[in-house]
């Protein structure tokens, strides 16, 4: 009977284990989707990966909400060209249908008309909505070398 349990309790822990994977894998390729948009300015797109009560806080203290992050990317207040991975993503599972990750990023890009490079910690809320997981917040803030 023990051994009955032991094997019942391995296979519950194994598909829990692939059923988390799955959902890194999905956050991984929305991030993927994001930052891509944000460089393409693909307004649908990031529309459609954003949570209607987004909060963004950036590195410099700006804070933006979903319609400010449009917004600025149509008039090409801030525009990004490249941004780099670095490191692998943590994740940090608070219930069925919420997620944070921490991920450093390097950023490249033109805000107001001035080059900028930034070196980033960032810090991520992702939300399921429905069958879609979309960005609650995120905070990004200025990486230690």
């Amino acid at each position: 009977m023990k051994s009955l349990v032991v094997i019942l309790l391995f296979a519950m822990s194994s598909w829990s284990f692939g059923q988390a994977s799955d959902v890194e894998i999905t956050i991984r390729k929305q991030i993927q989707k994001f930052e891509k948009a944000l460089i393409q300015k693909d307004i649908e797109q990031i529309s459609e990966l954003l949570d209607k009560n987004l909060s963004m806080g950036h590195s410099n203290g700006w804070l933006e909400t979903k319609e400010s992050l449009i917004n600025d990317l149509v008039e090409s207040k801030i525009n990004y060209e490249k941004i780099e991975a670095v490191g692998s993503i943590n994740f940090t599972y608070k219930s069925d249908d919420l997620i944070v990750t921490r991920r450093d990023v390097d950023v490249y890009g033109i805000l107001n008309n001035v080059s900028f490079t930034v070196k980033l910690n960032i810090l991520e809320v992702w939300k399921l909505n429905g069958q879609q997981w979309q960005l609650l917040a995120r905070q990004s803030v200025n990486r230690k070398l």
